[in-house]
């Protein structure tokens, strides 16, 4: 799952998208390396949402983070 961690804001006041994973009794919390603002993110659909200006080159980042750590796990 994909979440924005509002607790991380920069001065550019952008946001780390982060993946939460839950994996027996262990919780994983592994960085995208994406920031964004809070604006273009879709807290309902756990996304970037399609009025952010680099909506396409966002949303690929986040699918092949998630492809990456779905891989492993």
């Amino acid at each position: 799952v994909l979440f924005l961690r509002t607790d991380a804001d920069r001065k550019d006041g952008l946001y780390p998208v982060y993946i939460h994973l839950t994996i027996g009794s262990k919780v994983l919390k592994h960085p995208t390396g994406v920031r964004i603002n809070p604006a273009h993110w879709d807290s309902a659909k756990r996304t970037v949402n399609q009025y952010c200006p680099q909506y396409l080159l966002i949303h690929k980042q986040l699918q092949d983070e998630l492809a990456k750590v779905t891989d492993i796990i």
